[in-house]
């Protein structure tokens, strides 16, 4: 695929900010960032930032390719999402005010989040993310040349939580305003195949700018309502059906299954790594994650053999074998049954 040579242009009109795109352009070309592309995106979705560079590095040198999108649904209310392979080392510092923010990472290597006050966060590719930001910080970041990595995130203000919702909505976002109106915190909460899918289809939707700007404001709204649903199952778990070390206890176990997808573990395996029955762990674990242990293992395969196709790690006949599948056809079925596309045409995009 040919890569565009100049700077992307950006607009911001209100409460959209995109790239103009022309009549012809139907296939999304990677794009082209520079430091001040950068900071007027941020700049739409209500935040400041620093790009750190290097002193050799000019400001005008393109720094990633890819694909950025910033969508605000309303007031308060920031939705983005990037899939980025960086051209140039930089250190990103974002000034935070007070808000909420909510991401998931679905490819990348594992990071480290620096937040000025609280310290460092981890952070990991499949496991959502949520920082109440109860004052001004400032959260900083290293990108590194030559690495890819995409995600999806929202960024909710007072202002939205203040603004009027019907009485069911109010409801469901009740968890989230609470943990808002707390002080600065991070939280860890369990993913969920549903919240993967939203994400994928945010960076697949299509580029045409009349058609993008409705389908990222069902987006947007969908990835709240499972956020919305996520943390809420989460705090009811963690507070009142299940003891905080039934809590724990499974959180271990899928901080286990995390660290060795490649493996084939049983159920029986798993109880006693708990300490529990089989029923019981299968039960508490369905409580926190809203899935099977079966289907969590599965989904986050899937989204591993995604992640090392995109950045080209390994080749296709070898990618299914490395995350736990027994043979190339079933991890073709699997791979097309949820994304909708065979793994090669995963490289073929990438």
């Amino acid at each position: 695929m040919q890569k565009p040579s100049g700077a992307p242009p950006i607009h911001y009109s209100g409460h959209q900010l995109h790239r103009v795109v022309e009549p012809s352009d139907h296939v999304a070309a990677p794009l082209r960032f520079r430091q001040r592309h950068i900071e007027a995106l941020a700049g739409g979705a209500g935040q400041s930032v620093q790009v750190g560079l290097p002193r050799h590095i000019h400001t005008e040198t393109e720094l990633s390719q890819g694909r950025i999108l910033v969508h605000t649904p309303r007031p308060g209310f920031y939705f983005g999402a990037y899939d980025l392979e960086y051209l140039q080392d930089n250190r990103l510092s974002v000034k935070e005010t007070p808000s909420l923010f909510c991401g998931l990472m679905l490819s990348g290597a594992p990071s480290r989040l620096d937040i000025s006050g609280h310290g460092s966060v981890e952070v990991r590719p499949g496991t959502p993310l949520i920082i109440n930001f109860a004052e001004d910080a400032v959260c900083e970041g290293f990108c590194k040349a030559g690495t890819h990595c995409c995600g999806i995130g929202i960024r909710l203000t007072r202002d939205f939580f203040d603004s009027e919702f019907s009485p069911t909505a109010a409801t469901a976002l009740r968890s989230l305003r609470s943990f808002m109106e707390g002080g600065t915190a991070v939280r860890m909460i369990g993913g969920s195949t549903r919240l993967n899918a939203i994400a994928d289809q945010t960076l697949s939707g299509p580029c045409e700018q009349t058609l993008q700007a409705l389908y990222l404001e069902g987006l947007a709204f969908a990835f709240l309502a499972e956020l919305s649903r996520l943390e809420a199952a989460e705090t009811q778990a963690a507070s009142t059906e299940l003891k905080p070390h039934e809590y724990r206890r499974v959180r271990r176990v899928a901080d286990f299954l995390d660290a060795n997808l490649e493996r084939s573990i049983s159920l029986a395996s798993l109880s006693r790594l708990a300490g529990v029955n089989a029923t019981t762990l299968g039960r508490q674990f369905q409580t926190i994650h809203g899935e099977t242990i079966f289907n969590y293992v599965r989904a986050r395969r899937l989204e591993r053999a995604r992640s090392l196709l995109r950045n080209g790690e390994m080749p296709v006949s070898q990618v299914g074998y490395s995350v736990g599948f027994t043979s190339a056809a079933a991890f073709a079925t699997a791979y097309r049954r949820k994304f909708g596309h065979p793994p090669s045409r995963e490289v073929l995009s990438s």
